[in-house]
């Protein structure tokens, strides 16, 4: 990995101040035959245009994925049980273990332990904790671990796109085991996989619960599709609290909203953009909800920008962990 991410970032530093200045050029050249002035105002413009790309592609593999954000967020629950007033859930997500390999495993350490120390009842995974095969994260496994060993709270977790086969290669039988590996390693680890299930939260006297839910990934276009919000809904009640992970954003209008009663649906996937500049972030012309906090008819939808991604670069969209804490909605 630390290979590659070298060899990207000499390539931008080379190519995308070339492209920029030649843009720059060629528009200053076309401005001086139209008004039939001497100067070519677009070189200087390229010029420093390229010297600011360059100090932008530098930071954005050196030190923004470095950075970390604890995000806390306040979302207020109708029908929340008045013991889960305050309620405290860490949600992390897109962790791409492997994307820390050689080069921010200290920064993956890091993320492991800010998420024991904030003190969570609950811990949500919004799913891609690999890149490409379970085989990457065996070496972190103490590691990963320890979230659920020092924190002593529920840790859940789905499957993102990364955690199927459609990145692998091999026979439909080598992509089924490699699949079962990975749910057999979260366990291992001492997370509950929800795939397409819920499972009841209690109060600490055992008299009021709500339920976390948890729906394979619903992807659209080349993103797999293996949701099925009839099973994991099965048995829930209309008048129950639901929070739904589903670690694309995508369809949380089109489809969980009419046919869920989740009244919080927590995502990642989009990463944030990576990247953004004066607010515009790549993600924002795709998805209609792709960072930060959705409200819609007294109903939430939270994407986290995650801790990782498939490739460690960022520019201006932190690295976040996120606290959200549940209000009673008055």
């Amino acid at each position: 990995m630390r290979i590659l991410v070298g060899y990207l970032m000499i390539l931008g530093i080379f190519a995308v101040p070339k492209m920029i200045f030649s843009v720059c050029s060629f528009l200053g050249w076309r401005h001086c035959v139209q008004h039939k002035t001497p100067h070519n105002w677009g070189n200087i413009i390229g010029i420093l245009l390229s010297v600011v790309s360059v100090i932008m592609i530098i930071y954005g593999f050196t030190i923004g994925p470095r950075k970390l954000e604890v995000v806390n967020v306040d979302i207020p629950i109708k029908g929340l049980p008045q013991s889960f007033n305050g309620l405290r859930i860490v949600l992390f997500s897109d962790a791409h273990i492997n994307s820390f390999h050689n080069i921010m495993e200290d920064c993956l350490v890091r993320d492991i332990d800010t998420i024991s120390a904030l003190k969570p009842n609950i811990i949500c995974f919004a799913g891609d904790l690999q890149n490409i095969q379970p085989s990457e994260l065996y070496r972190y496994k103490n590691l990963l671990s320890r979230i659920a060993k020092n924190t002593n709270v529920p840790v859940y977790s789905v499957l993102g796109n990364h955690d199927y086969s459609m990145y692998q290669t091999g026979t439909p039988q080598e992509k089924a085991a490699n699949e079962r590996k990975l749910r057999e390693y979260e366990k291992s680890i001492g997370w509950q996989l929800l795939n397409n299930e819920h499972k009841a939260y209690y109060s600490a006297n055992h008299k009021d619960s709500i339920i976390i839910a948890g729906e394979g990934n619903c992807g659209t276009g080349r993103f797999p599709d293996r949701s099925d919000m009839k099973k994991t809904m099965r048995g829930v009640k209309k008048n129950d609290c639901v929070i739904l992970m589903q670690h694309d954003p995508m369809t949380w209008e089109s489809r969980i909203l009419p046919k869920s009663n989740a009244a919080l649906t927590l995502s990642g996937h989009t990463h944030g953009g990576q990247i953004s500049i004066f607010g515009l972030r790549p993600t924002a012309f795709v998805y209609p909800n792709d960072r930060g906090l959705y409200e819609k008819q007294g109903r939430y939808l939270y994407v986290t920008s995650g801790i990782g991604a498939l490739l460690p670069f960022r520019l201006g969209v932190t690295a976040e962990i996120t606290v959200i804490t549940l209000k009673i909605k008055k």
